[in-house]
């Protein structure tokens, strides 16, 4: 455990084990973010009419670690501030313990000739990538890196990856006011950016859309100079291999929050949080030495193959789901006109039947009455033979 009190008001509260730390010189990326909901606000000062808050939250560094094939939370940072400066004195403070701990410190290949890391994946908080250029170009071996330090806008293409489904999240809002046809194209649009000049075709691809939403969105990506590079393979510049190396979505940091929110339950008090962090992560470590010391992975499924796999089985099983479903409301729609006209048919039956019964009954009326006027005059005959005979 690591404190750290800034006179800004910065709090910075590191928890991490040395078992695990010491791992992230093994592996080529790992992935940052900020997470939500596990720790309430902190009342700091409180008077009759006001109270003072912190609104603390939790920001977790997480490595897949394939000798184990699992995800793994490797530290914990408890913070109350989220603007860049206070990012860069994070990952100061991160660096600072990550040296003190296992004696080695947080190394990228185009930065330093001894770094194992080609990436860093994040989301699309601008602010963490600004703190992180700031702190990570200040740690440049100049004669090894091709980069200007004076020039912390140029770092970030070198070590931060982009989350692709942050990058497309605001796209999905145009999915019902574009053209099926050009909603497909921009939605795939890191696929076919891969050379300047593609960049530059798209852009005006997007311009003569003349959706000013869309421009806008569109304008955001490019007036950050490092975003599109971090996003897109085409125009990195650290090369296909190198790019093709790590992953592109922070699903595995995402993966770890819902799963520490899983086993720990959320809202605690500052000091509860961290204890059950820390008790989840003592857990792990243990899990990781003895499989380390049998030399098994605790899944022998989850190479990144086999993921890739059962996704690809998931979306088949989906498929052939929604097509029976398809199937089963196309048989039900015929089965429901058949039987409305069976139903007409039988409606149509049962008036036929009501009107030849009406039919019939008055019939026999009609038949009744002229049988009793026939009787009656037959007996007013006889009576009048009767009395002429008298």
């Amino acid at each position: 455990m690591h404190m750290h009190q800034d006179i800004d008001g910065t709090l910075l509260i590191l928890a991490a084990f040395k078992g695990l730390l010491k791992l992230i010189h093994q592996v080529t990326s790992f992935e940052v973010d900020m997470t939500f909901q596990r720790v309430q606000e902190v009342v700091v000062r409180k008077t009759t009419n006001k109270k003072e808050v912190l609104e603390i939250n939790e920001w977790e560094m997480v490595i897949y670690y394939k000798p184990v094939q699992r995800a793994l939370t490797i530290m914990r940072v408890y913070t109350n501030h989220s603007d860049a400066v206070s990012y860069e004195k994070l990952f100061d403070a991160v660096q600072k313990v990550m040296l003190e701990l296992t004696g080695q410190s947080i190394a990228f290949k185009w930065l330093r000739s001894e770094g194992n890391l080609l990436a860093m994946v994040v989301d699309m908080e601008i602010a963490q990538v600004q703190g992180a250029a700031a702190l990570f170009k200040k740690t440049q071996v100049p004669s090894h890196s091709p980069l200007d330090g004076s020039r912390p806008e140029s770092f970030p293409p070198y070590f931060v990856k982009l989350c692709k489904v942050h990058a497309k999240r605001g796209l999905h809002n145009y999915r019902h006011s574009l053209d099926k046809a050009d909603y497909d194209h921009i939605v795939s649009y890191m696929n076919h950016i891969k050379t300047k000049q593609d960049l530059e075709d798209f852009h005006s691809y997007i311009l003569s859309l003349k959706n000013a939403k869309l421009t806008a969105w569109w304008k955001h990506k490019r007036s950050i100079s490092w975003i599109l590079p971090c996003t897109i393979r085409g125009l990195s510049p650290v090369g296909e291999e190198d790019w093709d190396a790590t992953s592109n979505h922070t699903n595995t940091s995402e993966g770890q929050h819902a799963w520490t929110k899983r086993l720990t339950d959320m809202h605690h008090k500052l000091v509860t949080a961290i204890k059950t962090g820390r008790n989840v992560d003592a857990t792990v470590l243990e899990e990781v030495q003895a499989a380390m010391e049998c030399r098994l992975p605790n899944n022998t499924q989850n190479e990144l193959l086999h993921r890739q796999t059962r996704n690809t089985s998931h979306c088949s099983n989906q498929a052939n789901k929604a097509k029976k479903a398809a199937e089963q409301v196309g048989k039900t729609a015929e089965l429901q006109k058949e039987l409305s006209s069976a139903q007409q048919q039988l409606d149509l039956a049962k008036a036929k039947r009501d009107g030849l019964k009406h039919q019939l009954k008055e019939t026999k009326l009609v038949t009744t009455s002229s049988g009793a006027i026939r009787k009656n005059r037959m007996l007013k005959k006889t009576q009048e033979q009767s009395s002429s005979s008298g």
